[in-house]
């Protein structure tokens, strides 16, 4: 008796959840990461020293992860600030990597060389968009880093 309404319950979800599906019920419900978005990308790693000497060149690393369904194109930008919000009116650019494609669900890296001057704590903020439309979540498409400047030795 008691396996019998086991049974019936089992094929009362399975009969439910077939009816949930069908009129599209659970339309609402999250999806995981990049399933059936297009062009998704968000900086996956943003590699840079923490200590730069002023005016010296230092290698920065940014790479880019395209977690939706289609290939897109990304421009990678590196911006200084003097405060963690993104202002492209005010905030300096320092180098950037355009038009780099990102397929579908991997990932592709921007290595950048740079300097900084004059000393002083500052941000480094990385940004990507997506030159081949709209990205669906802008909020993974910034990433912001603090690094300071230090003067050079003397001579």
């Amino acid at each position: 008796m008691i396996r019998s309404r086991i049974r019936g319950r089992g094929r009362l979800v399975r009969l439910l959840l077939a009816v949930a599906l069908a009129t599209g019920a659970l339309a609402g419900l999250a999806t995981p990461a990049g399933a059936g978005r297009d062009g998704d990308l968000a900086i996956h790693t943003f590699v840079k020293p923490n200590v730069v000497t002023a005016s010296t060149p230092f290698n920065v690393t940014i790479t880019v992860r395209n977690v939706g369904s289609t290939n897109v194109n990304a421009n990678i930008r590196l911006w200084l600030s003097n405060d963690r919000a993104l202002d492209t009116s005010s905030d300096t650019l320092l180098d950037s990597c355009s038009s780099i494609t990102v397929n579908a669900r991997s990932r592709e890296s921007c290595p950048l060389t740079v300097s900084i001057s004059p000393d002083g704590f500052y941000y480094l903020i990385a940004q990507v968009e997506n030159a081949s439309g709209t990205d669906p979540i802008p909020m993974n498409n910034v990433r912001v880093a603090w690094i300071r400047v230090v003067s050079p030795p003397p001579s």
